[in-house]
Protein backbone atom coordinates (compact mmCIF):
# COMPACT_ATOMS: atom_id res chain seq x y z
CA UNK A 1 0.00 0.00 0.00
CA UNK A 2 1.53 2.82 -0.80
CA UNK A 3 0.33 6.08 1.27
CA UNK A 4 -0.67 9.27 -0.17
CA UNK A 5 2.80 10.94 0.70
CA UNK A 6 4.22 7.82 -0.57
CA UNK A 7 7.86 8.58 -0.86
CA UNK A 8 8.92 11.59 0.71
CA UNK A 9 11.96 11.90 1.77
CA UNK A 10 11.12 12.61 5.58
CA UNK A 11 9.90 8.44 5.99
CA UNK A 12 13.46 7.52 5.05
CA UNK A 13 15.39 7.84 7.85
CA UNK A 14 14.63 7.90 12.09
CA UNK A 15 15.18 10.79 13.40
CA UNK A 16 14.26 12.26 17.10
CA UNK A 17 12.88 15.58 18.29
CA UNK A 18 10.97 16.97 21.27
CA UNK A 19 7.37 17.71 22.22
CA UNK A 20 5.96 20.77 24.22
CA UNK A 21 5.14 24.22 24.35
CA UNK A 22 6.15 27.18 22.07
CA UNK A 23 7.06 29.40 24.69
CA UNK A 24 7.74 28.47 28.27
CA UNK A 25 6.93 30.62 31.30
CA UNK A 26 10.06 30.95 33.79
CA UNK A 27 10.05 32.91 36.76
CA UNK A 28 11.97 36.63 36.45
CA UNK A 29 13.01 39.03 38.33
CA UNK A 30 10.41 41.56 40.28
CA UNK A 31 7.68 39.14 40.03
CA UNK A 32 7.87 39.38 36.07
CA UNK A 33 7.36 36.02 33.86
CA UNK A 34 10.36 35.60 31.34
CA UNK A 35 9.03 33.85 28.02
CA UNK A 36 11.66 31.75 26.73
CA UNK A 37 10.84 30.27 22.90
CA UNK A 38 11.71 27.07 21.10
CA UNK A 39 12.96 29.14 18.61
CA UNK A 40 15.59 30.89 21.32
CA UNK A 41 16.49 27.89 23.09
CA UNK A 42 17.71 26.14 19.88
CA UNK A 43 19.11 28.93 17.81
CA UNK A 44 20.33 31.77 20.02
CA UNK A 45 24.03 31.23 20.16
CA UNK A 46 24.29 33.48 22.89
CA UNK A 47 21.17 31.70 25.35
CA UNK A 48 23.45 31.91 28.44
CA UNK A 49 24.36 35.60 28.18
CA UNK A 50 21.49 37.18 26.08
CA UNK A 51 19.78 39.68 28.75
CA UNK A 52 16.63 38.59 28.71
CA UNK A 53 17.35 35.41 29.85
CA UNK A 54 19.72 36.41 32.62
CA UNK A 55 16.91 38.31 34.45
CA UNK A 56 15.40 34.22 34.70
CA UNK A 57 15.17 33.50 38.49
CA UNK A 58 18.22 30.76 39.07
CA UNK A 59 19.29 31.24 36.09
CA UNK A 60 22.43 29.07 35.10
CA UNK A 61 23.45 29.93 31.61
CA UNK A 62 26.18 26.42 31.39
CA UNK A 63 22.81 24.70 31.71
CA UNK A 64 20.84 25.98 28.91
CA UNK A 65 24.06 25.66 26.52
CA UNK A 66 24.15 22.07 27.35
CA UNK A 67 20.86 21.63 26.94
CA UNK A 68 20.52 23.73 23.83
CA UNK A 69 23.53 21.67 23.00
CA UNK A 70 21.31 18.46 22.76
CA UNK A 71 18.23 19.63 21.22
CA UNK A 72 19.95 20.86 18.23
CA UNK A 73 20.00 17.14 17.10
CA UNK A 74 16.46 17.37 16.83
CA UNK A 75 14.07 16.71 13.81
CA UNK A 76 10.50 16.89 14.52
CA UNK A 77 9.79 19.65 17.31
CA UNK A 78 5.96 18.82 18.35
CA UNK A 79 2.98 21.36 19.27
CA UNK A 80 -0.03 21.18 20.42
CA UNK A 81 -3.64 22.14 19.38
CA UNK A 82 -6.43 21.78 21.88
CA UNK A 83 -9.83 22.58 21.02
CA UNK A 84 -9.31 26.58 22.33
CA UNK A 85 -5.98 26.88 20.68
CA UNK A 86 -4.85 30.54 19.81
CA UNK A 87 -2.52 31.33 17.22
CA UNK A 88 -1.11 33.80 20.14
CA UNK A 89 0.75 30.65 21.19
CA UNK A 90 3.04 30.62 18.65
CA UNK A 91 5.02 32.70 16.58
CA UNK A 92 4.72 32.10 13.26
CA UNK A 93 8.17 33.85 12.05
CA UNK A 94 10.10 32.33 14.48
CA UNK A 95 8.77 28.66 13.53
CA UNK A 96 8.80 29.70 9.62
CA UNK A 97 13.05 30.04 10.90
CA UNK A 98 12.76 26.86 12.63
CA UNK A 99 11.92 25.53 9.27
CA UNK A 100 14.19 27.17 7.07
CA UNK A 101 16.82 25.43 10.26
CA UNK A 102 16.01 22.16 8.90
CA UNK A 103 13.38 21.28 11.56
CA UNK A 104 9.93 19.88 11.21
CA UNK A 105 6.98 21.19 12.81
CA UNK A 106 4.53 18.22 13.99
CA UNK A 107 1.23 19.61 14.94
CA UNK A 108 -1.10 17.15 17.75
CA UNK A 109 -4.53 18.49 16.92
CA UNK A 110 -6.44 16.95 20.36
CA UNK A 111 -9.88 18.92 19.22
CA UNK A 112 -11.95 16.36 21.28
CA UNK A 113 -9.71 14.94 23.50
CA UNK A 114 -11.06 14.02 27.11
CA UNK A 115 -14.00 15.22 25.70
CA UNK A 116 -14.66 12.57 23.27
CA UNK A 117 -17.09 9.92 25.05
CA UNK A 118 -18.46 8.71 21.67
CA UNK A 119 -19.40 9.70 17.99
CA UNK A 120 -19.41 13.24 17.85
CA UNK A 121 -23.16 14.78 17.52
CA UNK A 122 -23.81 16.48 13.61
CA UNK A 123 -23.28 20.27 15.92
CA UNK A 124 -20.09 18.67 17.23
CA UNK A 125 -19.09 17.80 13.64
CA UNK A 126 -20.12 21.09 12.34
CA UNK A 127 -17.73 22.64 15.39
CA UNK A 128 -14.73 20.57 14.55
CA UNK A 129 -14.85 21.52 10.78
CA UNK A 130 -15.18 24.67 11.54
CA UNK A 131 -12.05 24.57 13.61
CA UNK A 132 -10.09 22.73 11.14
CA UNK A 133 -10.80 25.56 8.93
CA UNK A 134 -9.04 27.94 11.12
CA UNK A 135 -6.29 25.33 11.62
CA UNK A 136 -5.84 25.18 7.86
CA UNK A 137 -5.25 29.21 8.09
CA UNK A 138 -3.24 28.86 10.51
CA UNK A 139 -1.20 25.95 8.51
CA UNK A 140 -1.16 28.45 5.56
CA UNK A 141 1.26 31.00 7.22
CA UNK A 142 3.88 28.09 7.81
CA UNK A 143 6.29 27.49 4.93
CA UNK A 144 7.60 24.12 3.95
CA UNK A 145 6.33 20.47 5.79
CA UNK A 146 4.59 19.88 8.55
CA UNK A 147 3.13 17.04 10.02
CA UNK A 148 -0.89 17.18 11.29
CA UNK A 149 -1.88 14.37 13.57
CA UNK A 150 -5.60 14.30 14.64
CA UNK A 151 -6.62 12.66 18.05
CA UNK A 152 -3.26 11.79 19.29
CA UNK A 153 -5.21 9.78 22.23
CA UNK A 154 -8.06 8.20 20.41
CA UNK A 155 -9.20 5.28 22.46
CA UNK A 156 -12.68 5.00 23.47
CA UNK A 157 -14.49 2.24 23.95
CA UNK A 158 -17.67 2.55 22.24
CA UNK A 159 -16.01 3.84 19.05
CA UNK A 160 -13.05 1.24 19.03
CA UNK A 161 -14.78 -1.80 19.78
CA UNK A 162 -18.24 -0.98 17.77
CA UNK A 163 -17.59 -1.28 13.71
CA UNK A 164 -20.47 0.87 13.15
CA UNK A 165 -19.27 3.77 15.41
CA UNK A 166 -15.72 3.08 14.24
CA UNK A 167 -16.85 3.90 10.74
CA UNK A 168 -18.80 7.01 11.65
CA UNK A 169 -15.54 8.29 13.30
CA UNK A 170 -13.46 7.67 10.58
CA UNK A 171 -15.87 9.25 8.24
CA UNK A 172 -15.59 12.46 10.52
CA UNK A 173 -11.93 12.72 10.60
CA UNK A 174 -11.77 11.75 6.68
CA UNK A 175 -13.60 14.82 6.21
CA UNK A 176 -11.53 16.81 7.89
CA UNK A 177 -7.98 15.37 6.37
CA UNK A 178 -9.83 15.61 2.76
CA UNK A 179 -10.11 19.77 3.84
CA UNK A 180 -6.72 19.73 4.81
CA UNK A 181 -4.81 17.72 2.05
CA UNK A 182 -7.05 20.18 -0.85
CA UNK A 183 -5.67 23.26 0.57
CA UNK A 184 -2.18 22.15 2.60
CA UNK A 185 -0.52 19.67 0.15
CA UNK A 186 3.06 20.10 1.90
CA UNK A 187 1.01 18.67 4.64
CA UNK A 188 1.71 14.66 5.56
CA UNK A 189 -1.82 13.73 7.82
CA UNK A 190 -2.28 10.86 10.40
CA UNK A 191 -4.37 9.50 13.05
CA UNK A 192 -2.73 8.67 16.51
CA UNK A 193 -3.64 5.95 18.66
CA UNK A 194 -3.42 5.24 21.87
CA UNK A 195 -1.72 1.90 23.18
CA UNK A 196 -4.14 0.98 25.50
CA UNK A 197 -3.55 -2.53 25.77
CA UNK A 198 -2.51 -5.02 28.47
CA UNK A 199 1.11 -4.38 29.94
CA UNK A 200 1.58 -7.20 32.49
CA UNK A 201 4.58 -8.68 31.93
CA UNK A 202 2.83 -11.86 34.09
CA UNK A 203 -0.20 -11.81 31.67
CA UNK A 204 0.25 -14.33 29.07
CA UNK A 205 -2.74 -14.21 27.61
CA UNK A 206 -3.04 -15.99 24.03
CA UNK A 207 -4.91 -13.33 22.43
CA UNK A 208 -1.92 -10.76 23.20
CA UNK A 209 0.28 -12.40 20.12
CA UNK A 210 3.53 -12.18 22.43
CA UNK A 211 5.46 -14.47 25.03
CA UNK A 212 3.73 -12.02 27.89
CA UNK A 213 1.65 -9.06 27.22
CA UNK A 214 4.17 -6.47 28.03
CA UNK A 215 5.33 -7.06 24.49
CA UNK A 216 2.30 -6.30 22.93
CA UNK A 217 -1.06 -6.72 22.96
CA UNK A 218 -2.31 -7.39 19.55
CA UNK A 219 -5.51 -8.41 20.37
CA UNK A 220 -6.51 -4.52 21.47
CA UNK A 221 -4.49 -3.07 19.18
CA UNK A 222 -6.69 -4.39 16.10
CA UNK A 223 -9.43 -2.72 17.55
CA UNK A 224 -8.58 0.10 16.14
CA UNK A 225 -8.97 -1.17 12.80
CA UNK A 226 -12.42 -0.49 13.25
CA UNK A 227 -11.16 3.50 12.09
CA UNK A 228 -8.48 2.85 10.57
CA UNK A 229 -10.11 0.42 7.99
CA UNK A 230 -12.05 2.96 6.82
CA UNK A 231 -9.39 6.06 6.64
CA UNK A 232 -6.32 4.51 6.54
CA UNK A 233 -6.09 5.15 2.10
CA UNK A 234 -6.40 9.06 3.63
CA UNK A 235 -3.50 8.86 5.79
CA UNK A 236 0.49 9.74 4.70
CA UNK A 237 1.45 7.70 7.85
CA UNK A 238 0.33 5.70 11.06
CA UNK A 239 1.05 6.99 14.65
CA UNK A 240 0.93 6.20 17.95
CA UNK A 241 2.05 7.29 21.36
CA UNK A 242 3.41 6.02 24.90
CA UNK A 243 2.27 7.24 27.95
CA UNK A 244 3.64 4.87 31.46
CA UNK A 245 3.80 5.98 35.33
CA UNK A 246 4.22 4.03 38.21
CA UNK A 247 0.86 4.78 39.62
CA UNK A 248 -2.31 6.85 37.56
CA UNK A 249 -5.77 6.76 38.77
CA UNK A 250 -7.30 3.47 38.29
CA UNK A 251 -8.68 3.12 34.91
CA UNK A 252 -11.51 0.51 36.06
CA UNK A 253 -12.41 2.99 39.12
CA UNK A 254 -11.15 6.92 38.09
CA UNK A 255 -12.31 7.80 41.71
CA UNK A 256 -9.63 5.77 43.21
CA UNK A 257 -5.24 6.10 42.26
CA UNK A 258 -3.44 2.89 41.17
CA UNK A 259 0.23 1.81 42.04
CA UNK A 260 1.66 -0.91 39.67
CA UNK A 261 4.71 -2.71 39.88
CA UNK A 262 7.38 -3.28 37.29
CA UNK A 263 6.20 -6.15 36.36
CA UNK A 264 2.54 -4.93 36.25
CA UNK A 265 3.26 -1.91 33.82
CA UNK A 266 5.55 -3.91 31.64
CA UNK A 267 8.09 -0.73 32.00
CA UNK A 268 11.36 -2.43 31.59
CA UNK A 269 9.73 -4.05 28.41
CA UNK A 270 8.22 -0.71 26.81
CA UNK A 271 11.26 -0.17 24.11
CA UNK A 272 10.46 -4.22 22.67
CA UNK A 273 6.83 -3.03 22.79
CA UNK A 274 7.45 -0.28 21.01
CA UNK A 275 9.12 -2.16 18.13
CA UNK A 276 6.13 -4.69 18.46
CA UNK A 277 3.86 -2.25 17.62
CA UNK A 278 5.70 -0.79 15.24
CA UNK A 279 5.79 -3.49 13.30
CA UNK A 280 1.93 -4.56 13.73
CA UNK A 281 1.29 -0.77 12.44
CA UNK A 282 3.53 -1.08 9.57
CA UNK A 283 2.24 -4.98 8.50
CA UNK A 284 -1.50 -4.57 8.92
CA UNK A 285 -1.20 -1.21 6.63
CA UNK A 286 2.24 -1.12 4.62
CA UNK A 287 2.52 2.91 5.62
CA UNK A 288 5.41 4.36 7.87
CA UNK A 289 5.38 4.98 11.41
CA UNK A 290 5.52 7.53 13.78
CA UNK A 291 6.00 7.29 17.65
CA UNK A 292 4.42 10.77 17.95
CA UNK A 293 5.18 10.89 21.86
CA UNK A 294 6.07 9.08 24.53
CA UNK A 295 6.52 9.97 28.37
CA UNK A 296 7.74 8.38 31.09
CA UNK A 297 6.96 10.00 34.33
CA UNK A 298 10.13 9.57 36.42
CA UNK A 299 7.96 10.16 40.29
CA UNK A 300 7.33 6.99 42.49
CA UNK A 301 4.58 6.70 45.57
CA UNK A 302 4.70 4.39 48.50
CA UNK A 303 1.77 4.61 49.90
CA UNK A 304 3.42 3.90 53.42
CA UNK A 305 0.17 3.73 55.30
CA UNK A 306 -1.83 2.45 52.36
CA UNK A 307 -4.77 5.50 52.63
CA UNK A 308 -4.54 5.87 48.80
CA UNK A 309 -3.42 9.27 49.68
CA UNK A 310 -0.14 11.28 48.32
CA UNK A 311 1.02 12.20 52.09
CA UNK A 312 4.45 13.93 52.29
CA UNK A 313 7.29 11.96 51.94
CA UNK A 314 5.43 9.24 50.16
CA UNK A 315 6.42 10.58 46.74
CA UNK A 316 9.88 10.92 44.80
CA UNK A 317 9.79 13.06 42.05
CA UNK A 318 13.12 10.95 41.15
CA UNK A 319 12.46 7.18 41.82
CA UNK A 320 12.17 6.45 38.13
CA UNK A 321 14.86 8.41 36.48
CA UNK A 322 16.69 5.76 35.99
CA UNK A 323 13.89 3.79 33.59
CA UNK A 324 13.54 6.99 31.98
CA UNK A 325 17.25 6.87 31.12
CA UNK A 326 16.56 3.06 30.59
CA UNK A 327 13.80 3.31 28.12
CA UNK A 328 15.67 5.52 26.10
CA UNK A 329 19.04 3.87 25.74
CA UNK A 330 17.12 0.84 24.69
CA UNK A 331 15.00 3.10 22.15
CA UNK A 332 18.86 4.07 20.98
CA UNK A 333 20.35 0.61 21.04
CA UNK A 334 16.68 -0.25 18.86
CA UNK A 335 17.11 2.13 16.00
CA UNK A 336 18.53 0.13 13.47
CA UNK A 337 15.91 -2.32 14.25
CA UNK A 338 12.95 0.56 14.52
CA UNK A 339 13.91 1.78 11.08
CA UNK A 340 13.49 -1.78 9.27
CA UNK A 341 10.05 -1.61 11.05
CA UNK A 342 9.25 1.44 9.43
CA UNK A 343 9.66 4.15 12.32
CA UNK A 344 10.95 7.31 11.15
CA UNK A 345 10.59 9.42 14.32
CA UNK A 346 10.12 9.16 18.20
CA UNK A 347 9.69 12.23 20.57
CA UNK A 348 9.81 12.63 24.28
CA UNK A 349 6.22 14.71 25.12
CA UNK A 350 7.87 17.48 26.80
CA UNK A 351 11.33 18.88 27.81
CA UNK A 352 10.39 20.83 30.94
CA UNK A 353 8.68 18.98 33.63
CA UNK A 354 5.84 21.69 34.34
CA UNK A 355 4.64 22.41 37.97
CA UNK A 356 1.43 22.88 37.09
CA UNK A 357 0.71 20.50 33.79
CA UNK A 358 -2.85 19.81 33.20
CA UNK A 359 -3.87 21.46 36.26
CA UNK A 360 -7.69 21.09 35.55
CA UNK A 361 -7.57 18.73 33.62
CA UNK A 362 -8.54 15.02 33.86
CA UNK A 363 -4.89 14.96 35.48
CA UNK A 364 -4.55 10.77 34.70
CA UNK A 365 -0.93 10.66 36.38
CA UNK A 366 -1.95 12.47 39.32
CA UNK A 367 1.26 14.11 41.06
CA UNK A 368 3.34 12.63 38.23
CA UNK A 369 1.43 14.76 35.72
CA UNK A 370 4.30 17.21 36.58
CA UNK A 371 7.11 14.94 35.84
CA UNK A 372 6.96 13.72 32.59
CA UNK A 373 9.58 15.58 31.08
CA UNK A 374 13.02 14.65 30.42
CA UNK A 375 14.41 17.99 32.07
CA UNK A 376 13.69 19.08 35.75
CA UNK A 377 14.10 22.42 37.30
CA UNK A 378 13.77 23.51 41.05
CA UNK A 379 9.96 24.09 40.55
CA UNK A 380 7.94 22.73 42.99
CA UNK A 381 4.82 20.79 41.91
CA UNK A 382 0.85 22.30 42.65
CA UNK A 383 3.34 24.67 44.55
CA UNK A 384 4.79 26.63 42.02
CA UNK A 385 3.18 28.84 38.63
CA UNK A 386 6.31 28.50 36.77
CA UNK A 387 10.05 27.30 35.77
CA UNK A 388 13.28 28.37 37.61
CA UNK A 389 16.20 28.89 35.14
CA UNK A 390 17.81 25.66 36.71
CA UNK A 391 17.96 23.05 34.37
CA UNK A 392 18.75 19.47 35.30
CA UNK A 393 18.49 16.38 32.50
CA UNK A 394 17.55 13.34 34.04
CA UNK A 395 20.28 11.49 34.49
CA UNK A 396 21.89 11.08 31.21
CA UNK A 397 18.66 10.62 29.20
CA UNK A 398 20.02 13.94 26.81
CA UNK A 399 22.54 11.69 25.79
CA UNK A 400 20.58 8.55 25.21
CA UNK A 401 17.85 10.48 22.86
CA UNK A 402 20.37 13.15 20.96
CA UNK A 403 23.89 11.64 20.60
Amino acid sequence: MVPPGGGDPIFSDLNVGFGDRFFWDFYGENNTVVWMSVHDLLLDDTIGSNPKYTKILRFDPAAFENLQGYLRNSKFLVFWLTKNWQESWFDVDQLNTLVSAGYVPVFMYWYFGDGLTGVPSDQEVREFLSDVDRVIQFLKKIQGKKLLIFEPEFNIPSIVNDPVAGEKFANIIGTAVDKVRSELPDTLISLCMMDAGSRNANDTNPSCGYENCALGDIGSWIKADNVYAHIVDRLDFMCFQEMVSQFSKDPSNPSQPKIYTEEEIGIDYLPERILNLTWFLRDMYGKPVLLGYIAVASGTWNDTDGDLQIDPGEFDPTGWDHKVVQTFRRLRELRPLLKEAGLFGYMPMMVFDHPQHDEGGYHFFLKNEHHIGIVRTSAVEEVDQHLYGDPKPKGTVLEEIYR
